[in-house]
């Protein structure tokens, strides 16, 4: 088992792969996808730029506490 048993659950997770492959290949849109792709509903591309132009302070404090709970996460373990 310790030679070849680490080895079966990703032969599992290959069946899966294939499994999730082909249902995502036979399930079809809704009918709400259709009709906005049919109008020519397209997203904004550039929302970020748009977020920080409105509002820069609120941006950069949300990055920041992000970037700092990230930093304080990966430290500790490192110096720990």
């Amino acid at each position: 088992m310790p030679a070849w048993g680490w080895r079966i659950p990703f032969l599992i997770s290959l069946l899966l792969l294939a499994l999730g492959v082909y249902v995502r290949a036979r399930v079809s849109e809704t009918p709400v996808f259709f009709n906005k792709h049919a109008q020519g509903a397209r997203r904004s591309s550039c929302r970020l730029w748009k977020r920080m132009r409105r509002s820069p302070r609120n941006f950069l404090v949300v990055v920041g506490a992000r970037l700092a709970e990230n930093a304080l996460g990966y430290l500790y373990p490192v110096l720990a």
